[in-house]
Formats: C-alpha cells, structure tokens, sequence
C-alpha cells in the first residue's frame, strides 16, 4: 500500500493551516500587491486624461475670447455698424416681398 503524506509541513502544528493554504494566502496577497499597483497606475493615468483635457480646454477657451474679442472689434468698425443698420431695414422689405412672391405663385400652381 503507498505511503500517504501529509499536506502540513513538518514543524506544523495541529492548529497550523496545512503547506497547500498557506501557498494559497502568499497568491492572494501577491494578487493584492498587484491589484493596487494597477489602480495606482490607473489612477494616475486617469489624472493624467483630466490634466490633458482641463488644458485643451483652457486653450479653447482664450481661442474663444481671442475671437470674441476680433468679432466685437469689427463689430463696431463704422462701415460694420452701416451694414448692420441697413440689414436691419432691409429685413421687413425682405419679409414682404417673399410673401407677395409667395402669394403671385399660388394662382400659377394651380
């Protein structure tokens, strides 16, 4: 009949976990070391993505006032400002004679 052998090692105990459990704690532990390793990295490379984005967005952002500030600027050149006056009493003539076209095609529908 073989020999059967024991899982604990020698100087074990009898209330010593048996060689097989004690393996089974070091993986998990190692699994742990790493498992917080990879949030750490992960972590960091998430602030790394906010950085990057809050950034671009600042660049965006003084873009953005640069270009208000051009708009404004020609805004208020004077020859602007008369375009601007005369798109505005020009935009009712427009209205009317858009409907008088729309109302001389409705016979020609027909």
């Amino acid at each position: 009949m073989p020999r059967r052998t024991s899982t604990a090692t020698p100087d074990a105990g009898p209330d010593d976990p048996p060689a097989a459990a004690v393996h089974i704690n070091d993986i998990d532990k190692e699994a742990a070391k790493y498992k917080e390793a990879f949030s750490a990295a992960i972590e960091e490379q998430g602030q790394l993505v906010i950085d990057n984005v809050q950034d671009y967005l600042a660049d965006y952002r003084g873009d953005l006032e640069r270009n208000l500030e051009t708009v404004k600027g020609r805004i208020s050149e004077p020859e602007i400002a008369s375009r601007i006056e005369l798109i505005g009493l020009l935009e009712p003539l427009d209205l009317a004679a858009s409907k008088l076209v729309t109302s001389l095609r409705k016979p020609a529908d027909r």
